[in-house]
């Protein structure tokens, strides 16, 4: 509801629409994809999720009917991919490296990200 909400006032500010958006959600356990399908009920559209082997997409390695069936919806051409490469796609850079090198070679240190893995 939470990510909801911030999107919607996101609309307001910024006069568009839910579809306008383009979303990375960084996690698809219960909360990752309970998040995108209250997303994707509300009306946003171009979503890419992510779990520890990158993007989501059907016959990718690891995925299971739960992830099969969002990848289904938001990842019809079966793109693959790291949460940098998602993320150059956001924004439309030509390559991922122009943003992100590794996530966890930015200098994040390992309890920080513990903890974002945690919190999601």
């Amino acid at each position: 509801m939470v990510v909801l909400a911030g999107l919607m006032n996101a609309c307001k500010v910024v006069k568009k629409q839910l579809s306008d958006f383009s979303v990375v959600l960084s996690g698809s356990g219960a909360g990752g994809l309970g998040v995108a399908s209250l997303l994707l009920e509300a009306g946003v559209t171009k979503m890419s999720i992510l779990d520890s082997k990158g993007i989501i997409a059907l016959g990718r390695e690891g995925m299971n009917v739960y992830k099969d069936t969002f990848a289904k919806q938001i990842n019809p051409e079966a793109k693959t991919g790291t949460l940098a490469d998602a993320l150059a796609d956001l924004v439309e850079q030509p390559t991922a490296d122009k943003i992100i090198p590794s996530p966890f070679d930015s200098g994040m240190t390992q309890a920080v990200a513990q903890a974002v893995m945690n919190a999601s």
